[in-house]
């Protein structure tokens, strides 16, 4: 893949006035890429909309209004910095409800242990039941009942995932329209990390489609998922990328949900 020719200016006057004046802004603040800019400020809107707002195609489908956007460019572009200014809320709302999550993290391990030491002992009893005289359906009931008391690990209100691999994304959107973003600077964490591995649930969630996951330890059902995934990555990479994957990521039609942007670099030109 190479550049052929200088790209276009991006379109950013397209935008509403007020998000025009914002990118605007930005721009002259950090002097970053124009496309890297207003992609930013495209992800942060997705980002804010996309767990109330759906979008009705012409077909009557509808659809979340989730972005995936992959920037090509150099590192030290500054995309963490623009993404830092213009997504600051959402930052502001991961690191409030950071302390609680880890709370109700604490909890919900407690109670499982509690759980599993109940689950022990009606194991023992079970077992020394069938090895005696004992009828081990009397404990059929308290199976039942125990089992259904099984603690659920508590949905995370974390918002931005840096790198994230295919089980957190599950357990992240475990339950009904829960939201979350995955933005990186680097983007070969995204393209060679464990998401990337099942493109297929990537598909799903970008269409809203249900997701499951079913291990020994887990059972996930994710319904109405919401995911928006925006990264930056160096020629040479996603290059790499294609080689490898390209024609799975081309056939699953996964690389046709991104909005693609290569702006000129801004680097040594501050």
């Amino acid at each position: 893949m190479k550049m052929m020719q200088p790209p276009a200016n991006y379109p950013i006057d397209a935008f509403h006035a007020l998000v025009r004046d914002a990118i605007w802004e930005v721009f002259d603040q950090v002097q970053a890429p124009d496309a890297l800019v207003a992609g930013s400020a495209l992800t942060a809107m997705a980002i804010a909309c996309q767990a109330n707002v759906d979008v009705m195609l012409p077909s009557g489908l509808r659809r979340p209004t989730s972005l995936f956007m992959a920037l090509i460019g150099q590192s030290g572009e500054r995309k963490t910095t623009v993404d830092d200014l213009i997504s600051a809320p959402i930052h502001a709302y991961d690191q409030k409800h950071a302390a609680s999550d880890a709370e109700k993290q604490a909890h919900y391990k407690a109670s499982l242990r509690i759980w599993h030491a109940v689950d022990n002992a009606l194991q023992r009893k079970l077992d020394k039941a069938a090895q005696g005289t004992a009828d081990p359906e009397q404990y059929r009931e308290k199976l039942i009942e125990h089992g259904r008391q099984k603690p659920e690990r508590p949905a995370p209100k974390q918002v931005i995932y840096q790198s994230i691999t295919e089980r957190p994304i599950l357990e992240a959107l475990h339950g009904n329209g829960k939201s979350i973003a995955i933005l990186s600077d680097e983007g070969e964490t995204v393209l060679n990390g464990g998401a990337m591995k099942k493109m297929g649930n990537l598909n799903k969630a970008w269409d809203g489609k249900p997701l499951s996951l079913d291990l020994v330890d887990v059972h996930v059902r994710v319904v109405d998922p919401r995911v928006t995934i925006s990264f930056m990555v160096q020629e040479e990479v996603l290059n790499e990328f294609l080689g490898k994957r390209g024609r799975i990521a081309r056939g699953s039609g996964h690389l046709a949900r991104y909005l693609m942007a290569w702006p000129a670099s801004t680097v040594g030109f501050r």
